[in-house]
């Protein structure tokens, strides 16, 4: 008697890929549709499911797929399904909080997030002091200086807020002018016109 395409089915194999556990195989009818199932793996740390990825044993040209999609069986055989993970994020935004300019948000995967260095115009008169999880500075807690690490330990996003100081005067001599104004007020002028460095603390030989 001959096999009708009822009595032939396709074999679905489930592998964990990066993740860990178990999943029963199952069998699907050829002629029927194999509506694929949820992952039941774990997931590596930081990971999580994304998509399920299938392709006949001895086959390299892999398919994917989600769960819920229905996908048609037309042969027999075996059928192998492997769990695909993406990063878990958590994505960065930055404030000027009265800056000028502009951030890019980031996308950054969890764990440990080294925080940036300010790219953002101060305004003026001051200059850049730390970042800050609220615009008003409210928590010296969350305070954040360039260079610190922080652990981002679930998705979402987070905002961080540049905070800004008065700008520290500068003792750097710019301008010619200055230069003569600092040499004048240390240095004395003979009658001859020469110069006497007694104000510097130096000897004249």
């Amino acid at each position: 008697m001959a096999d009708t395409q009822a009595d032939k089915v396709k074999t679905i194999n489930y592998k964990a890929g990066e993740g860990s556990g178990t999943m029963a195989s199952e069998t699907v009818n050829v002629g029927s549709k194999w509506v694929v199932p949820a992952c039941r793996f774990k997931a590596p740390a930081n990971k999580k499911f994304d998509h399920w990825e299938y392709s006949s044993a001895g086959d390299s040209n892999k398919k994917s797929c989600k769960p819920d999609d229905q996908i048609d069986i037309g042969t027999e055989g075996t059928l192998e399904v492997t769990a695909i993970y993406v990063d878990m994020v958590k994505v960065v935004s930055f404030d000027s909080n009265g800056g000028n300019g502009t951030m890019n948000d980031v996308s950054a995967k969890l764990g440990s997030y080294i925080i940036p260095a300010c790219a953002f115009t101060a305004p003026s008169g001051q200059e850049f002091a730390y970042w800050a999880e609220d615009a008003k500075d409210s928590d010296a807690g969350k305070r954040h200086n360039v260079g610190d690490s922080v652990t981002f330990g679930a998705e979402g996003a987070i905002t961080f807020y540049a905070i800004w100081k008065t700008k520290t005067a500068s003792a750097d001599i710019d301008t010619e002018e200055e230069k003569v104004l600092l040499y004048s007020a240390t240095t004395e002028i003979d009658d001859l016109g020469f110069a006497n460095p007694t104000k510097e603390n130096k000897e004249f030989c």
